[in-house]
């Protein structure tokens, strides 16, 4: 068991990010463990689901973006210089916050590039 930080609910699945840096993705009707993602070094303090797509951010100052049928790592950002704070999904558009006071805009499934806000 771990505690859980963060959770992120779409339709039918729910993610859930832990103390242990898994974020365990869970599926409807009954709400079986579906995958348990495992690349994160530190708490997973942030989850955002949209699409099929799951974003996770964590202690690492890492935000990990997931998707296809068997939640396959798509890519890692790595732009923040501090622990992520916060994920948002919406329309192919990822935001993140970081305790380095900064949000940062990516575009696409799998995003690659960086707008600072």
């Amino acid at each position: 068991a771990t505690e859980v930080w963060a959770l992120a609910l779409d339709g039918g699945i729910l993610a859930a990010g832990g103390s242990d840096g898994r974020v365990r993705v869970y599926g409807s009707p009954n709400w079986m463990l579906l995958a348990t993602l495992w690349e994160a070094t530190d708490v997973i303090s942030a989850v955002a689901l949209a699409d099929g797509v799951l974003a996770a951010g964590s202690h690492d100052g890492k935000v990990r973006v997931y998707g296809g049928p068997d939640w396959a790592l798509q890519s890692t950002l790595k732009e923040a210089t501090d622990s992520t704070s916060a994920v948002g999904l919406a329309g192919g558009v990822l935001a993140a916050g970081s305790r380095d006071m900064r949000v940062r805009v990516y575009s696409g499934p799998r995003p690659d590039t960086a707008a600072g806000a």
